[in-house]
């Protein structure tokens, strides 16, 4: 195989990545209710990481210092900077904005975890093959498929709001990026003459 010069450029939009591992996880959590938790589990996940990516792909676009501040910044410092600038004012107290401040308590649980002590005191009827109903820690009450398809929604609706105020005509997650190379023969490469 004769070896070529090959020049490649690769620009690859990450929030689509991740939103498309947070619908490959939902479709697992839907399809296989034995691993459901572990797959809403990571919906939830994937779907903060999606907005954050998101917000640091929108970001550059809005402010120029972009790449200088947004190290700088939590995920909800940066909704705020954008929503400021594209006159978006979002009612978090419902869907879909309430799911973002969900997602990153959430993400920042398990992010920042430590163990959890959780007790209760209760009447309630146990069966005999089972066991009573356990105490859930904040961050376990999303590992269901309903809570996995709420965040999974509200983070495409979030998404697209802020896309058409930004006035960007396509559809925010379905663009990879874009890739392209060159493939061109080699110089060849000259053998050295021997040193006298």
């Amino acid at each position: 195989m004769p070896v070529a010069r090959v020049k490649t450029k690769r620009t690859i939009n990450t929030h689509v990545v991740l939103w498309t591992a947070a619908w490959n996880a939902l479709d697992q959590a839907t399809d296989n209710i034995e691993g459901s938790y572990w797959n809403s589990m990571s919906v939830s996940l994937y779907c903060a990481f999606t907005l954050e990516a998101y917000f640091n792909h929108i970001g550059p676009a809005q402010f120029t210092d972009w790449e200088t501040i947004e190290r700088k910044l939590r995920p909800g410092d940066k909704l705020r900077k954008i929503n400021k600038k594209l006159g978006l004012a979002p009612d978090f107290g419902k869907r879909p904005w309430q799911t973002f401040t969900h997602l990153f308590k959430f993400r920042d649980d398990l992010a920042h975890g430590k163990p959890v002590t959780l007790e209760t005191d209760t009447r309630e009827r146990v069966p005999k093959q089972g066991h009573p109903t356990l105490p859930l820690a904040r961050w376990e009450k999303l590992c269901s498929t309903t809570e996995a398809q709420k965040a999974f929604d509200d983070t495409r609706k979030m998404i697209e709001q802020l896309h058409k105020l930004a006035g960007f005509p396509d559809d925010p997650l379905d663009d990879f990026g874009l890739t392209t190379w060159q493939i061109s023969p080699a110089r060849p490469v000259l053998p050295r003459s021997p040193s006298s």
